[in-house]
């Protein structure tokens, strides 16, 4: 769908990007007996935004797993519905955000649209409440005191003109900046951020966006040798004027502390590395033929009620790679990749998966500029009602050269 929203931080903030911002409504928070008529305690919103702004000025570097679980459905009964889930590893550094796939070592793109295809949101990791606690043009009304799941809370609903240029709507026909307006819940007693939700003035219909909403919940964390406020879950809806709609949920898990320069480059001689680290190969290159067929085993087991798009996976050749008679990759060489895709539409699964990595022994073979052609029982991997590949099954795989297909 190509659609973006993209949110930036103003005087002094570093610019922090919601790309694809989308979100569903706003939950309710039900009222403290005789809260209506309560007047705002004197002070209090300054008391919660120093605190804010110092909660999010002590964040350390960290990174969490985020699970992506997508819902794509049209009013046009002929379109089926698109379930797609991903699981990538972001990164909270130095006021910024970066994503990765997990296992990769690599957490330094700060556009998880580089990543994750289609309608998806970042901004989520003290960015987005920077953009309405750390500027001067957010206007804050005092609502009350309520209950929030069951737990005492100060409720304010907020308003950023569009002149505040602190959140831009886009998708492939251009992009605006628009106004945004929402409700925010702190923690009686510890000013503590709850939850937060968004949701666009007057979307640009021009664009094909009829409405863009989030909402973002907080909880306490340990990361390090502290606790912290974090995100931890997150619904986001955008509708657009093709009457396609777009939900998913998001949640955050496994965070833990980086330190240094941990988040961008990691280097160790585990062949399993653990979360952000990277194997650093330096074996010596094998030239692999332009087209070569040979059959794979799966060593990491995939189920469609567990896997997601981005998940690590690894094989072993069961028979060796030939130019002519001689092996140049020989059976039992270890295999890397992710899953590429993992799609269900209406009831049907599509799996694909992207392989960077093949070495064996001291040797290695780049995987780079080549297409891929994947088979189970001689067939494309299309599955029905479910996937499920146990460790041992039998992949076929071709592998071709892109300049062969030209």
């Amino acid at each position: 769908m190509g659609t973006g929203v993209k949110t930036e931080r103003k005087r002094g903030l570093k610019a922090m990007r919601i790309v694809q911002l989308v979100a569903i409504g706003v939950l309710a928070a039900s009222p403290l007996p005789g809260a209506a008529q309560e007047s705002e305690p004197e002070g209090l919103l300054a008391n919660i935004q120093a605190h804010v702004r110092e909660s999010l000025s002590r964040l350390p570097n960290y990174t969490c797993t985020e699970l992506i679980k997508r819902l794509q459905s049209s009013k046009d009964p002929k379109e089926l519905p698109i379930e797609e889930n991903f699981r990538v590893e972001v990164a909270y550094v130095d006021g910024g955000e970066f994503f990765g796939w997990p296992g990769t070592g690599k957490v330094d793109q700060p556009k998880i649209g580089k990543l994750v295809e289609g309608t998806v949101g970042d901004g989520y990791f003290g960015l987005f409440s920077q953009g309405i606690f750390a500027t001067n043009v957010t206007r804050f009304h005092y609502v009350g005191a309520v209950l929030l799941n069951g737990n005492s809370a100060y409720q304010y609903d907020y308003s950023i003109p569009r002149d505040g240029k602190i959140y831009r709507i886009g998708t492939q026909a251009g992009e605006v900046w628009v106004g945004f307006h929402g409700s925010v819940w702190l923690e009686k007693g510890t000013l503590d951020l709850m939850r937060i939700t968004v949701s666009a003035d007057d979307p640009p219909q021009t664009l094909g966006i009829v409405s863009a909403t989030s909402t973002l919940d907080f909880e306490k964390a340990r990361v390090g040798a502290s606790e912290f406020t974090l995100p931890h879950a997150a619904e986001l809806s955008m509708a657009v004027t093709s009457g396609q709609e777009t939900k998913s949920a998001l949640t955050f898990e496994s965070c833990h502390q980086f330190v240094g320069e941990s988040v961008l480059k990691f280097e160790t001689s585990d062949p399993q590395p653990e979360q952000g680290s990277v194997i650093k190969l330096e074996s010596a290159p094998v030239s692999l033929p332009e087209d070569f067929t040979v059959a794979l085993s799966l060593e990491t087991p995939i189920d469609s009620s567990t896997a997601a798009t981005g998940d690590r996976v690894t094989l072993t050749l069961v028979e060796p790679i030939r130019v002519k008679r001689s092996i140049i990759v020989p059976k039992g060489a270890h295999l890397t990749g992710r899953i590429r895709h993992l799609t269900k539409v209406g009831g049907d699964y599509k799996l694909d998966l992207l392989f960077t990595d093949l070495q064996f022994g001291k040797k290695h073979a780049d995987l780079d500029g080549r297409k891929i052609f994947l088979s189970f029982k001689e067939r494309p991997l299309f599955f029905q009602s479910q996937v499920q590949l146990a460790r041992g099954a039998r992949l076929g795989w071709r592998s071709l050269l892109v300049k062969s297909v030209q």
